[in-house]
């Protein structure tokens, strides 16, 4: 029987003996062997032959899928980028605007195998665990924040969730000087440099880890700088109102956060910072004596011939201040902005305007008396 190993195979050495069985069953598999006779022999054949058949067609079948599914996602890719090129083509654009474009995409096409799989997963996840998922990513860079330093980890288990994803291509303005700041950002992957308003003095440069931008969460004031990509930047974005709503759920925390905020405008201010620049603990002197104030909507914050002995920050809302007719406009004051600075200095200082409330504001006021 051609199916029983021959009596000379166990004189041979292990070594051999292995080799030998293991090229009949590869000559097997083949269909090379004697025609099975027995009734054992021919089941086993037919066992064999099943389930090898069957192992090839799963095989084969996944692979198949497997090629399906890439060549699916490409002709969507494909698809949609021949309608983008299209649409260029009807309105015209300009060449480099088109180049531009298409780099884009192409990009986004190489980085979606990675991205696209993670923001499924963290789509299919719990809200604890792709919460926890994204503090952990995104910790270190929130911690760096003077805004902040020691805020309750609730809050920033509840801020994560509100960052959203997005990408820049080479030599796009993030951010433009004179626009009005409405976010923030995170330099996940890229390099940007910062500028003055003209591009032409760089300030710094931006690596993987940065933040920029973080004043604008608390005030609508214009940006002071631009913001270029060097490289395709993959950013994360927060929104002052998604921000703003976030501070209304930790109203312990929105007090110290919006104080934090004042050392901004302290810095700038002429009469604080030669002061602010010789010693860091002049700004959180200031804003330790510093008392909110809600006003309403109409009314005056000061007059025109008082004695003035407070100056102001406005936090939130509008404050117009109108020459002493009350009706000529001088300034509007928005958040972030101040009034009233030459009354800490002149204790004979007399107003020169009227200011008064456009809406419902929160105000902080500095004394003499404090300062």
């Amino acid at each position: 029987n051609s199916w029983v190993p021959s009596e000379e195979l166990a004189h041979e050495s292990v070594v051999m003996a292995y080799l030998q069985s293991f090229l009949w069953g590869l000559l097997t598999v083949k269909g090379e062997t004697e025609t099975p006779v027995t009734f054992l022999e021919i089941l086993f054949t037919i066992v064999l032959i099943v389930v090898g058949i069957c192992l090839f067609a799963t095989i084969v079948g996944n692979i198949s899928n497997l090629f399906e599914n890439l060549d699916l996602e490409r002709s969507e890719f494909t698809e949609k980028l021949d309608s983008i090129e299209t649409f260029m083509k009807q309105k015209q654009l300009p060449d480099d605007i088109k180049t531009r474009v298409k780099s884009h995409f192409n990009y986004l096409w190489t980085r979606h195998d990675s991205h696209s799989s993670a923001e499924e997963i963290f789509d299919n996840l719990p809200v604890s665990l792709s919460t926890d998922i994204a503090l952990y990513i995104h910790r270190n860079s929130l911690e760096q924040i003077p805004l902040l330093k020691n805020c309750p980890k609730q809050f920033l288990s509840v801020l994560v969730r509100h960052l959203k994803p997005t990408v820049c291509a080479p030599g796009e303005s993030i951010l433009k000087s004179g626009d009005i700041g409405r976010e923030m950002y995170f330099l996940e992957k890229g390099v940007c440099t910062v500028t003055d308003k003209t591009g032409t003095k760089i300030h710094s440069v931006l690596t993987s880890g940065s933040f920029f931008g973080e004043q604008a969460l608390l005030f609508s004031q214009k940006r002071t700088y631009t913001v270029r990509a060097n490289t395709y930047c993959d950013l994360f974005v927060l929104g002052k109102e998604d921000f703003s709503e976030i501070l209304e759920d930790f109203p312990e925390f929105k007090d110290r956060i919006k104080k934090e905020g004042m050392k901004w405008i302290i810095a700038r201010i002429k009469v604080f910072s030669e002061e602010v620049k010789e010693n860091e603990e002049f700004g959180d002197a200031i804003v330790r004596v510093l008392e909110p104030v809600t006003i309403g909507k109409g009314e005056y914050v000061t007059k025109s011939g008082d004695c003035g002995d407070e100056m102001w920050f406005v936090s939130r809302g509008v404050v117009e201040l109108r020459a002493e007719d009350d009706k000529t406009i001088v300034k509007v004051k928005t958040e972030g902005d101040y009034f009233g600075e030459d009354a800490l200095l002149n204790e004979d200082h007399k107003r020169k305007r009227n200011a008064v409330t456009l809406e419902e504001c929160d105000l902080y006021v500095l004394k003499r008396q404090d300062f």
